[in-house]
C-alpha cells in the first residue's frame, strides 16, 4: 500500500494529527498564566473573591456551607438581604453564628477548601486554575478538530483562547469562571466522544460534569437541555433521544439534591437566590437608561434601592410571601410596561460582554486602584479614582477591544459559512452557547462572563476560514467527520 492510499483511507493511523500541537498550546497557555501569577500581587482583588474564600474557610472549620458575616452595606447584595431579614426569611446576623449560604453555590468554595485540606497555600489554587485553563485550551483544540475536521483551524481556535487576556485574568483570580469553563468543555468533549463511540455512559458523564459546573456557577442550570437539543437535532433518532435523556437526567439529579438542601434551610426549592439581585440590577439599569443617566454607580444606587422598596410593598399582595417571588413579579411588570428599555439594556449588556475589556481588573491584580468601567471611561478619564488614563493604558484598552471586536466579527462570518454549508447542527451549538451566556444570566456587560464561551467563540471564528464548499467526507455538524485532505497530508 503506497502513501496515497494511506492518505485517502479514513481509518488510516496517520490521518489523525499527533499530540505535539495540543501539548505545545496547552504548555504555552500554562506558562502565560503562570507568568501573570508570579507577577501579580493581589489575586483576591475582585469583589466576589473574599466571599468565596470565607465560604471555603467555613467548609474547612465547621464542615458547613455557611458564613459568619452578614452582607456588607456597601454591596449589591445588602438591600435584598436586609429585606429578607425584615420579611422573616432570614435571621439577623449575630457575630459568631453561622448563616447558611444560599446566594452562592458550593462548587467553587469546595474547590478552594480542597486546596486547604491538602495543606497547600492559597496560591496553589491559582496554580491549579492555570492548569485547568491550559486544559481548556487543549479541549478547544480537540473540539475544533472533531467539529471542523481541520488541524490548522483547531490550532487557530486554541491559540485564540491561549492568548486572550480575559482567560489569563480569570485563571489568576479567586473566581469561579475557570473551573466552570473547564467542566463545561469537558462535558462537550464527552458528548463528542459519545457520538463517536456510541456508548451511553459518555452522556451520563457529560451530564454529571454539567451538574458539577452548575454547582460551581448557577448559570449552568440549562446547559444540559442545550446539549440534549443538539444531540437530538444531530441524530434525529430514538437512540439520540435516549442519549439526550440520559444526559439531562444525570445533569439534574445532583442539582436537585442541592435545591433540596436549600429548601431544608427555609429558602425554598431553588438553586440560588442570586436571581433577586439580577432582577434588581436589570431594573436599575433600565431606569438609568430611561432617565438618560450614565454615571455608574452614582446614578444606579437610587434606582436599585427604589426597586426593593417596591418589592417590599408587593410582599403582601403576592401568592408567595418570599422576597424572590415578589422581585420576579415587580421585574416582570416593569419589563412588560417598558419592553424598549429592556431590549436596549439586554443588547447593550451583550455587546459589552462580547467586545468590552477588563483592563481595570487586570490592573487590580498588580495593586493598582484605578479601575475604569469601559472604553469611554478611559477616553474621558473617568473611573473609581478621577485621574486621566496613561497612554499605555489607552493603547492596551484599544488593543483589547479590537481583539474582542475581531473575534466577534469572525464568529459571525464563521456561523454564516456553516449555514451556507448546511451544517445546521454545529451552527446551532455555537450560536446557542454564545447567546446563552450573553443573554440569559443578565451579565450586564461584565467581560469575565465571556470566559465560559470564549472557546466556543474561537471555534466559530475559526470556521470563518473553512473552504467555501464542503469537501470530502468531513461533516461540520457531526464530530465523526474525518480530517480534510490537506491536513491528512500534513500529518503524514
Amino acid at each position: 500500500m503506497d502513501k496515497t492510499t494511506i492518505i485517502r483511507q479514513p481509518g488510516a493511523p496517520n490521518s489523525t494529527p499527533g499530540i505535539r500541537a495540543p501539548l505545545l498550546l496547552g504548555g504555552t497557555a500554562f506558562a502565560l498564566r503562570l507568568l501573570v501569577m508570579c507577577l501579580a500581587s493581589d489575586p483576591s482583588a475582585s469583589g466576589d473573591s473574599p466571599r468565596y474564600i470565607e465560604l471555603a474557610d467555613g467548609l474547612l472549620k465547621s464542615g458547613q456551607f455557611a458564613r459568619d458575616n452578614g452582607e456588607q452595606p456597601d454591596t449589591i447584595h445588602y438591600p435584598p438581604y436586609q429585606l429578607r431579614v425584615r420579611n422573616g426569611e432570614e435571621q439577623p446576623h449575630v457575630p459568631g453564628q453561622l448563616r447558611p449560604e444560599v446566594m452562592r453555590t458550593p462548587g467553587y468554595p469546595a474547590f478552594l477548601a480542597l486546596v486547604g485540606l491538602l495543606c497547600l497555600p492559597a496560591p496553589a489554587a491559582i496554580l491549579l486554575q492555570c492548569g485547568l485553563a491550559a486544559g481548556t485550551v487543549i479541549m478547544t483544540y480537540y473540539l475544533c478538530l472533531r467539529l471542523l475536521a481541520s488541524n490548522r483551524l483547531a490550532v487557530l481556535a486554541a491559540a485564540m483562547v491561549m492568548i486572550h487576556p480575559a482567560d489569563i485574568l480569570s485563571a489568576n483570580q479567586f473566581l469561579s469562571e475557570t473551573l466552570f469553563t473547564f467542566l463545561w468543555f469537558a462535558a462537550i468533549v464527552c458528548v463528542v466522544a459519545g457520538k463517536t463511540r456510541r456508548h451511553l455512559w459518555w452522556y451520563a458523564i457529560a451530564g454529571i460534569l454539567v451538574a458539577l459546573g452548575t454547582l460551581v456557577r448557577p448559570v449552568g442550570a440549562l446547559l444540559g437541555i442545550l446539549l440534549g437539543a443538539w444531540i437530538v437535532g444531530e441524530s434525529r433518532s430514538r437512540k439520540g433521544a435516549m442519549m439526550a435523556m440520559v444526559l439531562i437526567v444525570s445533569s439534574a439529579m445532583p442539582v436537585a439534591a442541592w435545591m433540596t438542601r436549600n429548601a431544608r434551610v427555609g429558602r425554598g426549592f431553588i438553586l440560588s437566590d442570586l436571581s433577586t439581585v439580577q432582577w434588581g440590577k436589570l431594573c436599575g439599569d433600565m431606569e438609568m437608561m430611561q432617565a438618560g443617566q450614565t454615571r455608574y454607580p452614582e446614578d444606579f444606587w437610587p434606582h436599585y434601592h427604589a426597586f426593593f422598596r417596591e418589592v417590599e410593598s408587593q410582599l403582601g399582595t403576592t401568592p408567595s410571601p418570599r422576597v424572590r417571588d415578589a422581585a420576579l413579579r415587580v421585574a416582570a411588570g416593569r419589563i412588560a410596561a417598558h419592553p424598549g428599555p429592556f431590549l436596549k439594556v439586554t443588547l447593550d449588556s451583550a455587546s459589552k460582554t462580547l467586545v468590552g475589556h477588563s483592563l481595570g481588573d487586570m490592573e487590580a491584580l498588580f495593586g493598582r486602584t484605578y479601575r475604569p468601567m469601559g472604553l469611554r471611561d478611559y477616553l474621558m478619564g473617568r473611573g473609581q479614582i478621577r485621574e486621566p488614563a496613561s497612554t499605555v493604558e489607552l493603547v492596551l484598552v484599544l488593543a483589547w477591544v479590537l481583539l474582542n471586536l475581531t473575534l466577534a466579527t469572525m464568529m459571525i462570518v464563521g456561523v454564516l459559512r456553516l449555514l451556507l454549508q448546511r451544517r445546521f447542527g454545529l451552527a446551532f451549538l455555537l450560536v446557542a452557547s454564545v447567546a446563552y451566556f450573553t443573554l440569559l444570566p443578565q451579565s450586564q456587560g461584565v467581560e469575565r462572563m465571556r470566559v465560559p464561551f470564549l472557546g466556543i467563540q474561537a471555534i466559530a471564528a475559526a470556521a470563518a476560514f473553512l473552504p467555501r464548499h464542503r469537501r470530502g467526507t468531513s461533516s461540520g455538524s457531526s464530530p465523526d467527520g474525518q480530517l480534510s485532505r490537506q491536513d491528512q497530508m500534513a500529518s503524514v
